[in-house]
């Protein structure tokens, strides 16, 4: 998911005095499980994300609007299709120009693809 988002819900939280603990009971999982969700190691499924944004009062579309996000649900399969383009993404991200004066940029211009799997399992 969009770092934005991420960070939009963490802060959201916190101001709230709300913890990691909290939001892992409210959707049923490990408290380990939303940290890793939070910090963007771990995907969120559509749904978590749908009862979290109820649970901190945020209006997800919103929220999707305003970072400029766009989310796909897919099934698995075109998930994993999605993971491979992303990584192919990923390596042409790191592409070097030099210009004249001998210095070497990065391009950093890309845009990834986020989904979330119907069946993807937590």
């Amino acid at each position: 998911m969009n770092k934005n988002i991420l960070f939009y819900l963490k802060t959201k939280r916190k101001k709230l005095n709300i913890t990691q603990e909290d939001i892992a009971n409210h959707l049923g999982m490990k408290k380990e499980t939303w940290r890793d969700i939070e910090n963007g190691k771990s995907r969120i499924r559509l749904e978590d994300f749908l009862v979290v944004c109820k649970y901190l009062n945020i209006d997800p579309i919103l929220l999707i609007k305003e970072s400029n996000q766009t989310i796909l649900i897919v099934d698995d399969e075109q998930a994993n299709a999605i993971a491979k383009l992303n990584k192919q993404i990923e390596q042409q991200r790191a592409i070097q120009i030099n210009d004249n004066s001998g210095n070497i940029f990065i391009n950093s211009n890309y845009n990834k693809v986020n989904s979330y799997s119907k069946n993807k399992k937590r």
